[in-house]
This record gives C-alpha cells, sequence and structure tokens, in this order.
C-alpha cells in the first residue's frame, strides 16, 4: 500500500508541474524573469564583479527549478506508464 500511496504522489506531482508549467503566466513570469537578470547584468559597471556572480547565481537558480519541474514531469510519467503495465 505504502508502494502505491508513494506512486500515485509522483504521478499527482508530475501532472502539478506540467499544469503548472504549461501556464501562459509561467512562461511570462520566467521569461520577465531572465530580462530582469541580463537588464541587471549588462547595466553593471565593470568592477561589480560580485553583483554579476549573484546575477548569475540566481539565473542558475531559476534555470534549476525549470530543471526540477521537468524531472518531476519525467518522473511521474515514467511511474504512470510503470502502473499502466502493471494493470495489463
Amino acid at each position: 500500500m505504502e508502494g502505491s500511496s508513494n506512486s500515485e504522489f509522483l504521478v499527482a506531482r508530475g501532472q502539478r508541474a506540467e499544469a503548472f508549467m504549461a501556464t501562459e503566466m509561467f512562461s511570462l513570469l520566467i521569461r520577465d524573469v531572465e530580462q530582469d537578470i541580463i537588464s541587471e547584468s549588462l547595466g553593471s559597471e565593470p568592477h561589480e564583479v560580485k553583483k554579476r556572480e549573484g546575477l548569475y547565481q540566481k539565473h542558475q537558480g531559476l534555470k534549476g527549478l525549470v530543471e526540477t519541474l521537468n524531472s518531476y514531469i519525467e518522473i511521474g510519467l515514467a511511474e504512470q506508464e510503470r502502473l499502466e503495465s502493471l494493470e495489463d
């Protein structure tokens, strides 16, 4: 029973991530954040190395979030396929 519960969680989490990433709002916000990071970086002075490093880290964090959500989708789909194969 515990395995079934975990499987259901993985599938549901993947579905939530997919639904969230499919929204126009998600796409717009990701684009806005990326544009803000680029603008701040391009507007920084040559001596503001720490600022650019911080912006780079912020961008890496944003990429990490997207990668994590994509992995939730992949894991959920794989688990759903596994569960469906058990039903056959």
